[in-house]
């Protein structure tokens, strides 16, 4: 039950953060400076490209084993970072 109770706030807290992360790229963005300009596209590319339902796929796919620090969960949840990132063309 304890464990239990420990996975399902992990879950809600990894799918709080999700959420205010998309928030915050879902933001109107602030009126770029002229060093930084080009930002604006970037950010407005990236917020059409993250989705709630995109989220809750990645939080599902981390969250899918347990994570302790060293176990094969924590390293299964990186990898699937890494891959998610390397594919998106993200050097890691």
């Amino acid at each position: 039950m304890r464990r239990a109770r420990k996975r399902g706030l992990r879950n809600l807290t990894l799918i709080a953060g999700g959420l205010a992360f998309a928030a915050a790229c879902a933001a109107p963005p602030a009126q770029p400076s002229a060093a930084n300009a080009g930002l604006g596209d970037l950010a407005a590319d990236v917020r059409e490209l993250i989705t709630p339902a995109g989220l809750e796929v990645q939080a599902a796919a981390i969250v899918e084993h347990e994570r302790p620090s060293g176990s094969p969960g924590e390293f299964a949840a990186i990898d699937h970072i890494v891959e998610t990132l390397t594919s998106a063309g993200v050097p890691v």
